[in-house]
């Protein structure tokens, strides 16, 4: 199949990080999960080691959601570029399905994040899509991936070991009860730190394989390009 040579490296930059499971262990509502605000893609061609195509866009998001000041600094995005540039989202959920049914493998730097990101934009969109674009819905569902032999590829969970990034594990605070005065104070109690391999943020395998420092990053775009490096150069170690 011409599908196997093929790989589609994408990225999101949105309004915040995905919500926490709720105290009583539901799971959160789709109210509770961020804005996906740029979302760029890429289909290589592995044989003939080129980019078929490239995709860039900014999403418009309602008018009540607020970029925050810090996600401005991160992204470089602020609420006048997704006003003025931004295109609808099912508009670039049908871009992406177009690239992603040509491609063998799916590729992001924590793309379990990204991935969860265009399943909520789906979901929050149901209806418009179901009306225009239907096959959308296809855009990782898990039968649908093993009947086109699509698989996924992160680069962050893959990098782990390579990159050996020690660090320790804290031990918190706890709370100890003093019962002859009545009285609770904070102690820290000793116990042996551990170490383990933290998740290597796409800047630093960029700076494990190539020995210096990737830029422009946090843009969605410049986040793909240099995750398709690393990738390449992973798969070629």
């Amino acid at each position: 199949m011409e599908n196997r040579n093929r790989i589609l490296v994408f990225d999101v930059e949105t309004t915040g990080l995905l919500p926490k499971m709720h105290k009583n262990g539901e799971k959160p509502y789709l109210n509770e999960y961020p804005y996906i605000l740029q979302l760029s893609f890429v289909l290589y061609n592995t044989l003939l080691k080129k980019i078929e195509s490239k995709h860039d866009y900014y999403i418009k998001i309602p008018s009540d959601i607020i970029i925050s000041e810090k996600i401005t600094e991160l992204t470089g995005i602020t609420r006048e570029m997704v006003d003025k540039k931004g295109i609808d989202i099912v508009e670039a959920l049908d871009a992406f399905y177009t690239e992603y049914t040509k491609c063998a493998c799916v590729i992001g730097h924590n793309v379990d994040f990204d991935k969860t990101m265009i399943k909520v934009s789906l979901q929050r969109n149901i209806e418009e899509i179901n009306r225009k674009y239907p096959y959308c819905m296809n855009i990782f569902n898990l039968l649908y991936e093993q009947n086109m032999g699509i698989r996924s590829f992160c680069t962050m969970m893959s990098s782990i070991k390579l990159c050996a990034i020690k660090v320790e594990k804290e031990t918190p605070p706890v709370q100890i009860s003093n019962q002859t005065t009545n009285t609770e104070t904070t102690k820290e109690i000793t116990k042996e730190k551990k170490t383990y391999n933290k998740w290597p943020k796409l800047s630093e395998l960029h700076k494990h394989l190539f020995h210096e420092e990737a830029t422009g990053l946090h843009n969605s775009m410049m986040d793909v390009l240099v995750c398709l490096k690393c990738y390449l150069k992973m798969t070629s170690i």
